[in-house]
This record gives structure tokens, C-alpha cells and sequence, in this order.
């Protein structure tokens, strides 16, 4: 979660969460990624890491746009 919020508050405009290439397709990956850009959206997303530091989404974000997994990809 960390590493989305870092890319939503880096400075650009527009960030892609790319679940089709960029992911393996585990239920915990998939689960996992589907939250983050709900949360995000509802700019509910923060994380405590573990030396204690929060990561919280900057009031100016990136415009997250997120390309899915194509139902082409045969899956188990």
C-alpha cells in the first residue's frame, strides 16, 4: 500500500495501476488490488510502517486511472 500511496503523491499527474501485466494473479493480489484504488479513491488509504513512520495521501493527488486484467488471459 505504501508504494501506491508514494505514487500518488510523487508529483505527476496521472498514475495507472496496471493489474494486467505488472501483477501476478493470486486472490491476495487481486483482493489487495482492488482496495487500494477504492481506498484511494475515498482517500481513506494510510499505512504505519514498521519503524513507525504514517503514510497518508497529499490533498493534491495523482488522477489514478487503472487498467484491469483482460478477460483474454486464461487463468486456473
Amino acid at each position: 500500500m505504501n508504494k501506491v500511496i508514494n505514487a500518488l503523491n510523487s508529483g505527476v499527474r496521472v498514475f495507472m495501476a496496471e493489474f494486467e501485466n505488472a501483477n501476478s494473479p493470486t486472490w491476495s493480489n487481486g483482493i489487495e488490488g482492488q482496495r487500494n484504488p477504492r481506498n484511494a479513491n475515498a482517500r481513506t488509504m494510510e499505512w504505519l510502517s514498521p519503524d513507525s513512520r504514517t503514510y497518508k495521501l497529499n490533498p493534491n493527488q495523482a488522477v489514478l486511472f487503472v487498467r484491469p486484467r483482460g478477460w483474454h488471459m486464461v487463468e486456473k
